[in-house]
């Protein structure tokens, strides 16, 4: 048996053409709840494709959600959504490509957007994200939109430039957020980068045809909130409270600026309107202001995750209300005996809106208002408003809608010699062999009151460059939580984004309190000592050991490993089984993953993705099909 075809990307070509195929279900297809599946067919007659070439074509809106009020009085409102920041590469969750004839697996990804989401944090810059943002509905961090209070970076919260809804006009807004209206339609260019097949050189499509499977992520997954709203991922982003403007009983109404905390629970006092800073957190029109009319809102201390949040009745002693606004404008005004500054007026629904009496939760002023003419940006003695109306709904639907889906493939012309050559060699009997770059993932689970634990990868890869193990997060939560981010992970809780959860649930990784990783490969402890992550574990530091072992795992996988901010957002551990572009054969060897979660007692169950990134071989003859991993 003799191998003579080369993936040689200095094959002369002499011509290329894009061909556009769609998909067998239909160019449209919504997905809601449940995963949606969707097929291709690239035929023989498309000889030779230049994988990096090819990507998914499609159209992409998130559907207008369909959501009930909590309870009788309690309005769910409305809200701005996006998708993923990562683009639409998140939506693929599977990715499976058979021979066409005799439907050999040539290629299975399970968690396709896992390792998405994984090169999204780890292999990026600037430069990256703004390509991703351009042609594959990613978003990006924009300092129009920043945090003046010293929260991290979001790439959540851009409301001026954001791919999924369009911007506001500057001006006073009295109309209802219109999310028909306010949606766009993204124009989606998505590569399939992670598969072997359509991330190398020429592939012989001629000698298999493919048949390509590939399964779309629940919309829950990967839509989300802005993060300069919701209450648990960093409120010192969001809108901070200036004043409120409230009626007291068989009084005048005026400004409230007086010494924290105010009005008292239950006081006999009508809240009219409130104020935001403009000055704080990009406020400072209400073209930036992330909240909308019509979006149910409440307030809390910004510097205390715990904090109570205010609640609100229709009357002194009344039902329960929401606040739910109806108006929202800039204005120009002189309170609290200080110099005129720009502040944010808005405006409730319920005109008799009052603090709720016992344990409703205090609301604070701001120090601006407090004595002093400079703008303390460090006080605790201040709330910040959060929108809750999405996540305290009864129920909550959504769902996207993919429409004119096709896979563009680009075909190669070569020179005729090579094919000739090649049809010759197969008529005589030798083999066609070529490899391929692959990642075959393998599964675990472990319960979060296991402190000591091990599990298996039971690898096949007989030429394995790396493992890389993500611990996800496998709890089941409602819609109302995926969008919102409350409950999930606790990503850190300090005093920069006070509180920061996991926007990325059963996606990306998470370290819940593990102290050290070892591997155990044919009974021999690998790195000799174990891999130290009790910095990680704290959620206020760094180990410097982990991020090293990190770095030559990222780097075996074929990750280019350019940034490390979001170690903790997105935590991995992993090994990188050879150097200079070795491989290990894990064919009967046991392969042991050692985890101790002494440092802090873990909160999630988890499952574990452990994918192996290995070289495939793909080999051909007398037509029939054979892949070795």
């Amino acid at each position: 048996m003799s191998s003579y075809w080369e993936a040689d990307a200095n094959v002369v070509r002499i011509g290329e053409e894009q061909i556009s195929i769609p998909a067998d279900q239909g160019l449209q297809h919504q997905v809601k709840n449940n995963s949606r599946k969707v097929s291709f067919v690239v035929p023989k007659s498309t000889e030779f494709i230049d994988g990096k070439s090819c990507y998914l074509e499609f159209d992409a809106v998130i559907d207008d959600p369909v959501v009930t009020q909590t309870t009788a009085g309690l309005s769910a409102g409305v809200t701005r959504l996006q998708m993923d920041p990562a683009g639409c590469g998140m939506m693929v969750e599977n990715l499976r490509i058979y021979s066409l004839d005799d439907r050999v697996l040539l290629e299975e990804i399970v968690g396709y957007n896992q390792i998405v989401a994984l090169k999204s944090d780890y292999d990026t810059d600037e430069s990256i994200k703004g390509m991703k943002a351009l042609t594959q509905g990613g978003s990006d961090y924009n300092p129009v939109c920043c945090s003046s209070r010293g929260a991290s970076k979001s790439d959540m919260c851009d409301v001026i430039t954001n791919p999924w809804f369009k911007k506001s006009p500057v001006g006073t807004k009295n109309a209802a957020y219109n999310h028909t209206e306010m949606k766009n339609s993204v124009k989606a260019c998505v590569p399939l980068d992670v598969s072997g097949i359509f991330s190398g050189s020429i592939y012989p499509n001629m000698m298999t045809g493919l048949y390509i499977e590939l399964d779309f992520m629940p919309a829950p997954r990967i839509v989300r909130q802005l993060d300069s709203v919701v209450a648990s991922r960093r409120t010192t982003l969001n809108p901070m409270l200036a004043c409120l403007n409230v009626t007291p009983a068989g009084g005048a109404a005026g400004d409230t600026a007086g010494t924290p905390p105010f009005p008292a629970d239950g006081a006999d006092v009508t809240i009219n309107h409130v104020y935001f800073q403009a000055a704080a957190n990009s406020c400072g029109d209400t073209d930036t202001f992330p909240f909308v009319v019509g979006e149910t809102i409440t307030f809390r201390d910004h510097s205390d995750a715990t904090a109570v949040e205010s609640v609100f009745t229709d009357g002194n002693g009344g039902a329960d209300e929401s606040f739910v606004i109806e108006s929202i404008e800039k204005v120009n005004l002189v309170i609290g005996g200080f110099a005129a500054r720009d502040y944010i007026k808005v405006v409730p629904v319920a005109n008799t809106l009052q603090l709720k009496a016992a344990g409703a939760g205090p609301v604070f002023a701001s120090a601006q208002l407090q004595g002093t003419s400079a703008v303390n940006l460090a006080t605790a003695d201040q709330s910040c408003g959060i929108s809750i109306g999405f996540r305290d709904a009864t129920t909550l639907d959504l769902s996207y809608t993919i429409s004119n889906l096709n896979l563009v493939v680009a075909e190669v012309k070569l020179d005729p010699r090579y094919k000739q050559q090649m049809m010759a060699k197969a008529r005589d009997g030798s083999s066609i062999e070529f490899d391929i770059y692959s990642t075959t993932n393998y599964k675990n689970s472990l319960l979060a009151s296991e402190r000591q634990a091990s599990f298996q990868v039971h690898a096949l890869n007989s030429r394995a460059k790396s493992l890389i193990i993500l611990p996800t997060d496998s709890s089941v939560y409602t819609q109302q939580t995926l969008v919102s981010s409350n409950g999930t992970y606790e990503v850190t809780q300090d005093s920069m984004d006070v509180q920061l959860s996991s926007a990325r649930s059963g996606i990306a990784g998470c370290c819940d309190g593990l102290a050290s990783v070892q591997f155990q490969i044919d009974g021999k402890m690998v790195p000799s000592r174990p891999v130290d992550t009790r910095k990680v574990a704290t959620r206020k530091s760094i180990s410097a050991f982990h991020l090293f072992e990190l770095e030559k795992t990222l780097d075996n996988s074929g990750i280019m490993p350019r940034d490390f901010s979001k170690f903790m957002e997105n935590f991995v551990v992993g090994r990188g089984f050879a150097t200079n572009q070795g491989v290990m054969d894990l064919r009967n060897r046991d392969l042991i993953v050692n985890l101790d979660y002494s440092a802090v007692a873990p909160t999630k169950n988890k499952m574990f993705s452990s994918f192996v990134c290995h070289l495939r071989r793909i080999v051909i003859k007398q037509g029939f099909v054979q892949v070795v991993q």
